[in-house]
């Protein structure tokens, strides 16, 4: 039977750690997943394992064991996101696998039982001083990369925003990259440590720009980045309802977000979206050139707009006009970032015709409104987007495809004062969409309120169920699918979602 417990044990480290890792390693989303989650995950288990310690018999110990393993393989193997093996990863699993596989050894059999039942608890302490080792490496890499940027005298561009930070991170890339030796930070890596892998495997000595991205999930997490990386020029994209769950309330992100402007000195360059009402508004105490931009507030600004499979605007700067753009990028929030690149490209001196070009051949990012064509059916790929002004342009580009408009979405998560934001969302979809497909019983609640009656609409546990509904109304007839908004499994709560 011990053999028995050491494959569920390798079979819930699988699942424990896929949790831990998808949250970062951070031990707030780690703790606040397993405390709300625990029931579903271990109700059954827990009523076999409790009978099996009562009646102490070697047949129901094993019973219960099976019934765990099979429990699992069955329903709590079916991860969205996989489980990425990094040498750090396996370092880990190896580490705590000899560790509860070694005390198991020694221990009555009740109590591997009751290991497994709540082994997510037992690994805490030592997840925790792992961390606080891995703390210690990542000051020294971070350490490094600090001394790599003393000697780089060349221009470092700090974007932040609780949205639209990877986006004109990589629409800034694409018209500067021509002209500049530019080095981006890859994919969303925002962190002190993920900025600093980027600062470590690339040579600044051929750098011109260096385009970073500042991520903030928590008060002083801005200031931290400040003090590591020096940005020239900083731009802030958008400040919304992100994170409240640790900023607590708006004002709270807005003064971390403005951090990175006031942090520059009298020869820096702040870009500054004046559309986002908090922002225009904040009371900037900085000596740095402020330049704005907005639809109808700020130096620059997009106006005569029209948004169909492909946009084009007009960019006027003081009210004259300077240039027409036209885009294959989708939604009208995208704008906004495409604006800030304008901003600043025009502040480095690069001409409007260049401009206009290098935007023309831009694509939205990865899964960030990304349209896909299977024949007659249309399928908006808008998964990674996790914020109101989005979803409402998402669902308002659907009126550029012919067919009936379907829409897949778990809401939003980190909301609290959330109820004005599922109203506004509601009354877009009911003016976009036909076929409403929630995924999430729990989540999708307030959403669903809004919702029934008023449209065709489901509600199922998970993706999976969601896209098999969809594939059934695609066979009766033409549509257009967005999905918003794929939350990970970290989010999900229940049995089944």
């Amino acid at each position: 039977m011990i053999y028995l417990f050491w494959v569920i044990l390798v079979i819930k480290l699988y699942s424990i750690l896929n949790i831990y890792q998808q949250s970062h390693y951070q031990f707030f989303h780690y703790s606040k997943y397993h405390l709300k989650n625990f029931f579903y995950d271990e109700f059954f288990s827990c009523a076999f394992f409790i009978v099996a310690i009562i009646l102490k018999n070697d047949l129901v110990y094993l019973v219960s064991l099976l019934f765990s393993l099979i429990y699992i393989l069955i329903f709590k193997l079916k991860f969205k996101v996989k489980l990425k093996f990094t040498n750090r990863l396996k370092r880990l699993y190896l580490f705590l696998f000899l560790i509860i596989g070694t005390i198991s050894w020694f221990i009555p059999i009740d109590y591997n039982l009751v290991i497994l039942l709540f082994l997510s608890f037992l690994i805490t302490p030592i997840l925790f001083i792992i961390s606080k080792i891995e703390e210690l490496l990542s000051k020294r890499y971070i350490k490094k990369a600090k001394k790599k940027l003393i000697d780089f005298n060349n221009i470092i561009i700090g974007i932040t925003g609780s949205y639209g930070k990877t986006s004109t991170k990589h629409f800034l890339n694409s018209i500067l990259e021509d002209k500049y030796n530019v080095i981006t930070s890859i994919k969303s890596y925002n962190t002190p440590l993920g900025l600093a892998k980027t600062i470590n495997d690339n040579y600044l000595e051929l750098a011109q720009i260096l385009i970073l991205e500042f991520g903030a999930s928590k008060t002083n997490d801005i200031a931290k980045l400040m003090d590591f990386i020096k940005p020239n020029v900083a731009i802030i994209t958008e400040v919304g309802e992100m994170h409240l769950e640790t900023f607590k309330n708006i004002n709270n992100i807005l003064n971390e977000k403005t951090k990175i402007v006031e942090g520059l000195n009298e020869n820096g360059i702040a870009i500054v979206n004046f559309e986002n009402e908090y922002l225009r508004n904040y009371q900037y105490k900085t000596k740095a050139t402020m330049i704005t931009y907005g639809f109808t507030y700020g130096d620059y600004q997009a106006k005569n707009i029209n948004i169909t499979k492909d946009m084009s605007f007009d960019v006027y700067y003081h009210d004259k006009f300077l240039i027409n753009i036209e885009t294959s990028v989708s939604g009208k929030h995208q704008i906004l970032n495409i604006l800030a690149c304008i901003a600043y490209a025009r502040y480095l001196g690069i001409d409007n015709l260049y401009i206009k070009n290098k935007i023309a051949f831009l694509k939205n990012y990865e899964h960030r409104l990304t349209p896909k064509f299977d024949n007659e059916h249309v399928i908006i790929d808008d998964s990674f987007n996790a914020n109101i002004k989005g979803a409402i342009s998402a669902l308002n580009f659907l009126n550029g495809y012919k067919g009936k408009k379907i829409l897949i979405t778990p809401g939003f998560v980190e909301l609290k004062n959330d109820d004005d934001i599922y109203t506004e969302f509601a009354e877009s979809i009911l003016k976009n969409c036909q076929i409403v497909i929630l995924v999430g019983y729990l989540q999708t609640r307030k959403l669903y309120k809004k919702l029934e009656n008023k449209v065709e609409v489901y509600v199922l546990a998970n993706y999976m169920d969601a896209y098999k509904l969809y594939l059934e109304i695609k066979k009766k007839e033409q549509t257009v699918l967005l999905i918003e908004n794929d939350l990970p499994d970290l989010y999900k709560v229940g049995f089944k979602c």
